[in-house]
């Protein structure tokens, strides 16, 4: 259970799989360092060419804030990244390889927007719609 939670799944998330109550696993998970918040679900719809990218920031400007959250919808599924008790550096590193192998094209609704925090924060080369 700490394993998992140190992963970022949520208590409800550990309490299904383990099978045990959402309050024991609270108990025994609450000293767990969870750097990065992560969210994944399949979706009984989805998109059938490309990815959709999505990110919250501290701010609007890429030379000053930091990007906090990442989203991904990629076929069925979407991911969600959540920077918690992550240092800014670890959270981009653990973006980094995802973003490499997302199937083109990729959309966002401000991609420019997304795009120039991407750029500066984990190196991102990829065209946006």
């Amino acid at each position: 259970m700490r394993k998992l939670r140190a992963e970022g799944l949520s208590i409800a998330e550990i309490a299904r799989i383990v099978g045990r109550s959402t309050g024991s696993v609270s108990t025994y998970v609450k000293d767990v360092r969870i750097p990065i918040g992560r969210y994944v679900k399949q979706l009984p719809i989805g998109i059938f060419e490309g990815s959709i990218l999505d990110i919250e920031t501290t701010g609007l400007d890429p030379k000053r804030d930091d990007l906090i959250t990442f989203g991904s919808m990629v076929g069925r599924e979407i991911k969600v990244m959540q920077r918690l008790d992550a240092s800014a550096d670890e959270f981009y590193a653990a973006i980094k390889p995802k973003i490499r192998k997302f199937p083109h094209p990729i959309y966002a609704y401000n991609a420019e927007f997304d795009k120039a925090f991407l750029i500066r924060m984990v190196g991102f080369e990829g065209g946006t719609r």
